[in-house]
């Protein structure tokens, strides 16, 4: 039985390996998963057929001839059969690729413009069209070598249609799937953009996306998957061109999303119900507008935690500004301010948490620990603290420049009397060193604050 197995196997892998052989000249690409698939069952046969001829013709290997000698001759022969088969192929397999050349010409179709020289798209079913298909940018695709060999153009005259697919694949989320005892699942969209033009004209002729949704959750579902995708090949576009090529047509169109809408078919495609387009909204408007529920807890002088669970329906962009100001309910806890921009995608009824960078805005208070939270303001910072976080330049600089320049504006110290701060040079933290407080100067001027204005460069 192990032995039946065994041919089968072997046989399994011969007639794989030759199908993706094929498959690969005809399309135009490298051979090497097929070549895979082969290299075992040849090496193996090699071998077998290296011992047979040596021990009838080569005395020396009916004696001593080892086994690894055979071996390596039986690999020198599996090189070159795979060569060989590799160029029989190249020989006996037509090519579905269009020339390099033909391509290269048909490039100015996907940006609208007439091709000299193409042909014009028949409409009268009389004869059959041909296609070539390029992505959007009118360069090469991974499927342009896919179309059968009745569609591929002999030459540029032949040529009457080129399909531009977009090269990228568009995910867009469309559910999550939530677990009790396990992370959520995110389902997305998978979609492709198309259109097919009139090569000698550059005329637009269909213009439609493909997409596929994915499975649904199930009950149960194994903990390490957390996304699920749909999937878009080669034959979901190619239903959609055989009208175009054949018959000059494109047809009624259908609920399958692989069939075209022609631009100059009057009767409507079936709506399809896309999923919301995320609304962009700053934090402080979202929490007032009840879109999300938001709390923020202490991290330290440098982050906040903080934690948001939407209650909308749609997908939101959560807008986060340098200068929020944000209170402590504690009064001995310092207040923070945001010193970077932030945004945060927030699925519909989602949540999460976030890291967002702040520094301390009362340096004479404690610094935030897990236990402290904090309000947000609906102000925000104005004045010289408003021109300091919004320098460019502000977000070059290491924390501790940062935070010192914040305690500057905040709190106007002496030179002497910052509050110290930890660093590479002191666990029990320092004050701003020269270079720090140089970097300050240097950091003010650059938003057009007055050093002066404050104690410590007096």
């Amino acid at each position: 039985m192990a032995i039946i197995v065994g041919v089968l196997l072997f046989l399994g892998l011969i007639a794989w390996g030759v199908v993706m052989l094929i498959s690969a000249v005809a399309h135009g690409e490298p051979p090497i998963f097929g070549l895979i698939l082969l290299a075992l069952p040849l090496l193996g046969l090699s071998r077998a057929i290296v011992e047979v001829v040596g021990e009838r013709l080569i005395r020396g290997w009916r004696f001593g001839g080892g086994g690894g000698q055979k071996t390596l001759v039986g690999l020198v022969v599996s090189i070159f059969a795979a060569g060989g088969l590799v160029v029989g192929a190249q020989l006996m397999v037509p090519s579905q690729r269009p020339d390099a050349q033909l391509v290269a010409a048909l490039r100015p179709a996907c940006a609208g413009q007439p091709v000299a020289g193409a042909g014009v798209w028949d409409r009268t079913g009389i004869r059959a069209n041909h296609l070539v298909i390029l992505d959007t940018d009118g360069n090469e695709h991974p499927w342009t070598g896919y179309p059968p060999m009745a569609w591929r153009p002999p030459n540029l005259a032949d040529t009457e249609l080129v399909a531009c697919i977009s090269p990228d694949e568009i995910h867009t989320e469309i559910q999550v799937c939530r677990y009790d005892n396990g992370p959520p699942i995110h389902r997305y969209r998978v979609s492709r953009s198309v259109k097919v033009v009139e090569a000698a004209t550059g005329r637009l002729i269909a213009q439609y996306n493909v997409s596929d949704d994915p499975r649904a959750c199930g009950p149960t579902e194994n903990r390490d998957l957390t996304e699920l995708s749909g999937t878009i090949g080669w034959d979901d576009f190619a239903e959609g061109f055989q009208p175009f090529v054949e018959s000059g047509q494109a047809g009624q169109p259908t609920p399958t999303p692989a069939v075209a809408t022609p631009i100059d078919n009057p009767t409507p495609r079936p709506p399809v119900t896309e999923p919301p387009a995320a609304r962009r909204i700053a934090l402080s408007a979202a929490i007032e507008q009840d879109l999300v529920r938001a709390t923020v807890d202490g991290d330290g002088l440098q982050y906040i935690d903080l934690q948001l669970r939407s209650l909308a329906d749609l997908p939101l962009i959560i807008e986060i500004g340098a200068g929020l100001m944000l209170d402590p309910q504690r009064n001995a806890t310092q207040s923070m301010v945001v010193i970077a921009d932030t945004e945060i995608d927030l699925a519909a009824m989602d949540d999460g948490s976030w890291d967002v960078p702040v520094a301390c805005a009362e340096m004479r208070r404690d610094q935030p620990g897990e236990s402290d939270t904090f309000d947000i303001r609906t102000s925000r910072a104005s004045g010289d603290l408003a021109r300091l976080l919004n320098e460019p330049e502000f977000g070059d600089h290491q924390f501790r420049v940062q935070q010192f320049a914040v305690w500057t504006i905040t709190n106007d110290p002496l030179r002497r009397n910052y509050t110290p701060l930890g660093s590479t040079l002191s666990v029990f933290g320092t004050g701003p060193t020269d270079d720090e407080f140089n970097a300050i100067r240097d950091l003010l001027e650059a938003a057009d604050i007055e050093p002066s204005d404050y104690r410590a460069f007096r």
